[in-house]
């Protein structure tokens, strides 16, 4: 039995990802304010948390666009310096 070949990402399927990411950002947007609005949170942390959201996809999809195979690297610098910068 012969292992099985990975095929390599070419820039086609990053660019799909990219679209598949930008088209799912106002869901998970909408999808959070409903979630914090059922736990009760308050209506300003609601719009913040899906603003924060939107942000982020929409960040994603942006860093996966222009960057394509170096993004998940770029993606865990970033939270690196996210969370270095929420310690203070």
């Amino acid at each position: 039995m012969e292992p099985e070949v990975q095929r390599q990402m070419l820039p086609e399927d990053y660019n799909r990802l990219a679209r598949v990411t930008l088209l799912l950002a106002a869901p998970g947007a909408l999808l959070s304010f409903v979630l914090a609005a059922v736990q009760g949170a308050d209506w300003r942390m609601c719009f913040l948390l899906a603003g924060v959201t939107g942000v982020a996809c929409l960040g994603a999809a942006a860093l996966i666009r222009v960057r394509g195979s170096k993004a998940a690297g770029d993606a865990a610098w970033i939270a690196v310096l996210l969370r270095l910068i929420a310690r203070r």
